[in-house]
């Protein structure tokens, strides 16, 4: 895989995902043809080479805007979620599945997001 599966799988290394969630995520880099799917269930998560059609959440963007998602700390000041608004609002950057499954897009933020 590529440096934005690597970059998820150190993002997500040592987290599980909240319990009941249950969801697939495809990640597709246009400007370098990078897809993976990932997926988040029993309290674990996996994270293989493709695309899945049966993704209930899709981000496809630009490799910047998503390796983005893994920097994000959500808090006043975020150099991270500024670029990630903009490519969104742009039109760079776009997660299918935010109007209809916010919460577990806002779990996936979460999960991938900076703690510290």
């Amino acid at each position: 895989m590529g440096e934005i599966a690597d970059a998820f799988r150190a993002a997500l290394a040592g987290k599980r995902p909240p319990a009941g969630v249950r969801t697939r995520v495809l990640v597709r880099a246009e400007d370098t043809g990078e897809a993976f799917t990932l997926e988040l269930g029993e309290g674990a998560w996996t994270l293989e080479e493709g695309e899945t059609e049966s993704a209930g959440i899709r981000i496809l963007g630009d490799g910047e805007a998503i390796l983005a998602l893994t920097r994000l700390r959500l808090r006043p000041g975020d150099d991270a979620l500024r670029l990630v608004l903009k490519r969104q609002l742009g039109g760079e950057l776009t997660i299918r599945g935010l109007v209809l499954r916010p919460r577990r897009v806002l779990q996936l933020i979460r999960l991938l997001g900076r703690t510290a």
